[in-house]
């Protein structure tokens, strides 16, 4: 038989994730969905978790990045690609174009860390020789038009000279 709870306390917090994250994984499974509980905040007579949902085996911050990397001039292939800053090897795995001073999301393989938008500047040049090689060779094999089309697309600030408000 369960004991009746009568004052939340931490302990209580962690006795109830328990018992509600087995059954939770269950109830997920059965809709293709994966379950994280988040942070819980309690008083005396209330607790509440932040519970999240999400389609079971979709790497969200790669979706995030195939959504946006063209903002930054990046291709989707990108994702994943090694850059250095700050004398530290990381991997590129996010962008978050609502932070102007961070954007870049990069894993040093233990945590994830924001960093400015000039550390893809290394990506970007590796980028660039490869499209100017594909150019290049499409045009030694005597085409008069390329299949590619380079796009260098930077978005205006609001307010910048040239920008209009949608």
């Amino acid at each position: 038989m369960t004991k009746k709870i009568t004052k939340i306390t931490k302990q209580v917090c962690g006795a109830l994730r328990q018992e509600l994250n087995a059954e939770l994984v269950d109830l997920a499974k059965r809709f293709g969905l994966s379950a994280k509980f988040g942070n819980a905040r309690y008083d005396d007579y209330t607790v509440t978790f932040t519970l999240e949902l999400s389609v079971a085996g979709v790497d969200l911050m790669r979706e995030e990045f195939l959504q946006n990397c063209v903002q930054f001039g990046l291709m989707p292939d990108d994702w994943g690609k090694e850059l250095n800053w700050g004398g530290t090897t990381f991997w590129l795995k996010g962008l978050k174009p609502n932070r102007p001073k961070y954007p870049v999301l990069a894993s040093d393989g233990k945590a994830v860390f924001k960093l400015p938008v000039k550390a893809l500047d290394q990506i970007k040049a590796v980028n660039q020789e490869d499209r100017d090689k594909a150019l290049g060779e499409h045009f030694a094999a005597g085409s008069d038009r390329p299949d590619v089309t380079v796009v260098d697309f930077k978005p205006r600030k609001a307010g910048a000279k040239g920008a209009t408000a949608r």
